[in-house]
């Protein structure tokens, strides 16, 4: 500071002060601010301020010359600052420089300035607006339309090869502009020739280009040390108190623990934003929560027709989630993580990366296909359902295979869905059950014999699991066992349980804080699911808590379970029956399949597994950019 005092002391006439710096990147000193070719203006500055904005950030100003000026415009995204500079110059300030380095500027790839084609454009923008809005010399609005046309031509130049590196961009479109402009260096036409004549050649060298350098501001080229990273999920990761909360933390805390990664999070349509969305432990370099009722069903309708997509990506406010995109992105990702499928169709054409991976958790065909080969026997298969269903069938094959082209993995639950994808990059990650285990409580067969389901109820599956269960496999269980319960567990879906409130033995729990003590009282965990993808986290969940489970072959498909060792299996009412009556008869029985259940979780399912194979996947898939 004392060598601005001295500045201003010397030139009282000066209204802004500013100084030279040392450019540091990941620790290394790059060189200085001004420099040969960059040089600070001392005379023309109303007309040097045009052409460049020679003022470096870290600045001292008079309090009376900003607040004559307007101060910054906070409607401009960029160059605010350049903005704020030719106001004041031409209303008569002038600008000072001391010319040795008084602060150090850190150049990160996340930074504003470094997305040189948003920057240009808008300088481009407040440029053609200063010809509009400030009394300028014909030499002057020269200069400036001059600049604004350069910036423009820049802003085309970075948009091209943004768009080689993001599946789906207008490359065509973006290359022919530029090739078509004879103000273009002749490289960038050259450039958006071979563009426009081979993409698939020009997109290849392009991202072998950015693996290991990237532009900074200015163009200067830098080495790439840190990844950026963007995870997008389908519920809140923290706390895993359900099954997607729990797969969306295992993920995040793998990517979150890769070397060198700077992790952006996006978390959608999963509620209110709250406060600390990310499990304890976990740092983000931003996270963004969106969320919003669904669209009108007319508009949702003519989404559907004119997209071809399914309702539950018609309905959605897509719009919202890629402006949250926008925001977070300064740059290209060198990797993206979509948390489900939807996401992956949604967003890809707005986010810009290198390497793509899709959590496809829940494979939405087969799960539609087993909820058609269900009897209409019930609300909730009733025929709209049902037409429904049969309509959107062949809108996620198309979706599913165009995923599977165009990912660099595709991640499933269990072998047997990377079976029903056929050929693709597809990897496995099972599911696992991340929450507390208790220290000291263990699993005590009831005196009541209680039958416990737990489940998010405002997913279809466990509804019809749970309507299943209290009004066919109950009355049967009742028969042979008349004290016999049924607890209801879970978030949401109350409306939707409203025809089995109040039936003989059910009890519609509702969400709880802790769902162990209700397992750990429990006779069994069932799981009577008749249609659904993806693996049971609820049977995992009571597997770590060495609780006995009873399933259908559907609710337990996917894991390494055996029939009598890890748990009963059990279809038709009657057999569900029978097998809640035998556990309720027999607590050795129950202790038996507790203990192997436990084992196998231990064995093959818990977090720490899942989570390093995760990361290992995100490790190799990356190391394809070096």
């Amino acid at each position: 500071m004392a060598a601005i005092r001295d500045l201003l002391l010397r030139e009282p006439g000066l209204d802004v002060a500013t100084s030279d710096a040392v450019l540091v990147h990941d620790g290394v000193e790059l060189g200085t601010w001004y420099g040969e070719h960059y040089p600070f203006a001392d005379e023309e500055q109303r007309r040097a301020i045009l052409e460049r904005n020679f003022v470096f950030g870290n600045v001292v100003i008079r309090r009376e010359a900003f607040l004559a000026a307007g101060g910054f415009d906070q409607s401009i995204a960029h160059a605010t600052d350049w903005d704020l500079w030719i106001r004041m110059v031409n209303a008569g300030s002038r600008i000072g420089c001391v010319e040795r380095p008084l602060a150090h500027y850190r150049i990160h790839e996340s930074s504003l300035s470094s997305d040189r084609a948003a920057m240009s454009a808008s300088i481009a923008a407040l440029l053609r607006q200063t010809l509009t809005r400030l009394d300028l010399t014909t030499e002057e609005a020269g200069v400036a339309a001059s600049t604004a046309a350069e910036q423009e031509r820049i802003a085309a130049r970075y948009r091209l090869k943004q768009a080689l590196g993001r599946p789906g961009a207008p490359v065509r479109r973006l290359a022919l502009a530029v090739a078509g402009d004879g103000a273009q260096p002749t490289r960038s036409r050259l450039l958006a020739l071979g563009t426009f004549v081979l993409p698939a050649v020009v997109r290849t060298a392009q991202r072998r280009r950015t693996a290991t350098w990237w532009e900074g501001p200015g163009g200067v080229r830098l080495p790439r040390r840190r990844r950026r990273v963007l995870v997008t999920l389908p519920d809140r990761p923290w706390p895993t108190d359900g099954g997607k909360r729990t797969r969306s933390a295992t993920a995040l805390q793998a990517l979150a623990a890769l070397p060198d990664v700077d992790l952006d999070v996006l978390v959608l349509f999963a509620g209110p934003p709250v406060e600390r969305p990310l499990p304890p432990g976990v740092r983000a370099h931003r996270c963004a929560q969106v969320d919003a009722g669904p669209r009108p069903r007319a508009v949702a309708a003519l989404v559907l027709l004119v997209r071809r997509v399914p309702w539950q990506i018609a309905v959605r406010r897509w719009d919202l989630a890629r402006t949250a995109v926008r925001d977070l992105q300064q740059s290209s990702y060198d990797l993206v993580w979509f948390g489900a499928t939807d996401h992956a169709v949604s967003l890809s054409r707005t986010v810009r990366r290198r390497r793509t991976i899709v959590d496809m958790d829940d494979v939405e065909s087969p799960k539609i296909t087993g909820f058609l080969d269900l009897p209409p026997d019930g609300s909730t298969v009733r025929p709209r359902i049902r037409l429904q269903r049969r309509v959107e069938l062949p809108l996620w094959r198309r979706l599913e295979r165009r995923v599977l082209r165009r990912a660099d993995a595709v991640v499933v639950c269990s072998d047997l869905d990377r079976q029903r994808l056929g050929s693709g990059p597809v990897a496995v990650v099972p599911n696992t059950y991340a929450g507390p285990l208790p220290s000291g409580a263990t699993w005590t067969p009831p005196v009541v014999p209680t039958f416990v389901l737990v489940g998010t109820f405002w997913y279809p599956p466990n509804v019809d699991a749970a309507v299943h269960m209290a009004t066919r496999v109950l009355p049967r269980l009742r028969e042979r066992v008349p004290s016999a319960r049924v607890r209801l567990v879970g978030r949401g879906g109350q409306d939707l349980l409203g025809e089995v409130e109040g039936l003989p033995g059910v009890d519609v729990v509702g969400d709880v804080a802790d769902v162990t003590p209700e397992l750990l009282a429990a006779t069994a965990a069932v799981v009577p699911v008749r249609f659904g993808g993806g693996t049971r986290v609820k049977i995992l969940e009571a597997f770590a808590l060495g609780v006995p489970v009873v399933s259908t072959s559907l609710g337990c498909e996917g894991l390494d379970v055996v029939d009598g060792v890890h748990l009963l299996v059990a279809n038709d009412p009657e057999q569900l029956a029978a097998a809640c009556a035998r556990l309720a008869a027999d607590p050795a029985e129950g202790r038996r399949l507790a203990a192997a259940g436990r084992r196998l979780f231990e064995t093959c399912y818990a977090p720490a597994e899942v989570v390093q194979t995760v990361r290992g996947l995100a490790e190799r898939v990356l190391t394809g950019l070096e």
